[in-house]
């Protein structure tokens, strides 16, 4: 079962041992396949980078260990799906990318959709209690 977690998943996964770390612990034990796409992964680095301050070697070998626990899919069209956050739409590119079942996130723009084009968009405990 192909996945796709949003930023917010991974950033929260990092910091707190919640039930993100408990979605991310997940993939990386195989019980799915995480897909992310390279603009998912500049958005984490970026994000880690200027808003937490972290330095470049570690995020470097964060991105490493995700990706080598990740299908990583190059998506061949662009959406315009979420007009509030457009950033949003590389999520939805990814999961159409990949044939996703799930998109696994925290924001409120992709919540509300509730489901794009077949692929369920949960929360994080929707998405343990499913696993």
């Amino acid at each position: 079962m192909n996945v796709v977690l949003d930023t917010n998943i991974l950033i929260s996964a990092l910091f707190w041992r919640g039930t993100p770390y408990r979605v991310v612990l997940s993939a990386l034990q195989g019980k799915y396949s995480l897909c992310l796409s390279r603009s998912i992964l500049l958005e984490l680095e970026e994000k880690l980078k200027l808003k937490f301050k972290f330095p470049q070697s570690k995020i470097k070998d964060l991105l490493t260990i995700l990706s080598s626990y990740s299908i990583i899919v190059k998506p061949s069209k662009k959406l315009h799906v979420i007009t509030e956050d457009p950033d949003d739409n590389k999520i939805l590119e990814c999961a159409i990318a990949c044939k996703a079942k799930y998109i696994i996130s925290g924001d409120r723009h992709l919540l509300h959709l509730k489901q794009y084009k077949g692929i369920r968009i949960i929360s994080a405990n929707e998405f343990l209690k499913l696993l």
